[in-house]
């Protein structure tokens, strides 16, 4: 090779190589940008990662040596320029590794290039100021050798790698966030209801959670009350509505045992919570469910409020219990939290 044109090329390529070197970081930091994050087995846009990685190194090795050249030019120490040159090549590899958010390389490849890329860049650094050209065209070649090993290592790695399974979404269920609660609770008092009759009277309500993402729905939630009465109440439905009856109403089975916890219902087997099917009540004030905004959304509301109003003639007697529980429709299972209320007529 004619020497005059490698000193010529050398003498050339310091000052560019600062500007070229910027460059490349400048397309690196749009490529990051739009196109994170960093992951050597995947591709950013239609660029392979591991491609990527090698060209932004020799970028900041080449700003590195011609950053170290121009502070030559400046007549300040070669030692000086030498120490600079490694810096710059040190922090150059940091900056990929920290800001790059490389995400999946193994530590001991990460820790061998930067051993190597450190130690070529002060080998390359002092031979430049020495004038060992065909040293450091060698150096280069090397450092080239280098890079494509790499690649093609990182290349086979990813080849060999299974592709990841798809993430599973999360499972739906339903999440309570307040209640069940009645209003009042514990002991509920029994008041005239004129015409020969008493009732009382109390309201039902819940909050379920509504996060998708996290596998909350509220459409998973439904509110079930159940009721079971004592044996002096059964022996008052027998007085109030001839021999053999012992449950409130027809709706019940005809012979469900007092004592015995079976699901509230009214007489034609509507009952509270349903967000489908026959048993819908589905009434302003009385069994509804609300969004957020308080509109009534039987399928997907947010909210439950209901209310009951048990009674009949003065002649009932005895304890009647009602319990408000939860089922999570999405998964067949019953929230463990759950209200209750009695009344003694």
């Amino acid at each position: 090779m004619n020497s005059a044109a490698v000193h010529i090329f050398l003498d050339w390529l310091p000052q560019w190589s600062v500007f070229l070197s910027l460059a490349i970081l400048a397309v690196f930091g749009f490529w990051q940008a739009r196109y994170p994050p960093f992951k050597p087995c995947e591709k950013v846009g239609p660029v392979p990662n591991a491609l990527l990685i090698p060209i932004i190194l020799i970028g900041l090795l080449i700003l590195a040596l011609g950053v170290s050249q121009l502070v030559g030019d400046m007549q300040i120490s070669r030692w000086w320029g030498g120490w600079l040159g490694l810096v710059l090549a040190s922090l150059g590899v940091l900056s990929v590794v920290i800001f790059g958010r490389i995400k999946e390389y193994y530590p001991k490849m990460m820790i061998g290039v930067i051993i190597a890329l450190t130690g070529i860049a002060v080998l390359t650094t002092i031979l430049w100021w020495f004038w060992f050209v065909w040293w450091l065209l060698l150096i280069l070649l090397l450092l080239l050798i280098l890079y494509l090993i790499w690649i093609c290592s990182i290349i086979l790695v990813c080849a060999s790698k299974p592709p990841r399974p798809p993430v599973a979404p999360p499972v739906r269920r339903c999440t309570l966030v307040n209640g069940p609660t009645y209003t009042p609770n514990g002991v509920v008092p029994v008041v005239p209801a004129g015409a020969g009759r008493e009732s009382a009277s109390f309201s039902l309500a819940a909050t379920f959670a509504d996060n998708p993402a996290a596998g909350d729905i509220p459409s998973c939630c439904e509110v079930r009350q159940f009721i079971r009465w004592d044996a002096a109440a059964a022996a008052s439905f027998t007085a109030i509505r001839g021999p053999g009856i012992i449950v409130p109403h027809n709706g019940f089975p005809a012979n469900h045992p007092h004592d015995t916890w079976i699901e509230d219902r009214g007489a034609t087997d509507l009952r509270y919570g349903y967000r489908s099917g026959p048993h819908v009540i589905n009434v302003a004030g009385g069994d509804q469910y609300l969004n957020a905004a308080g509109a009534a959304d039987i399928a997907n509301g947010v909210r439950y409020t209901g209310r009951d109003q048990p009674g009949g003639p003065v002649a009932l007697a005895g304890q009647w219990r009602f319990e408000l529980r939860v089922v999570d429709t999405c998964t067949n299972r019953n929230l463990a939290v759950v209200a209750a209320v009695t009344i003694n007529w």
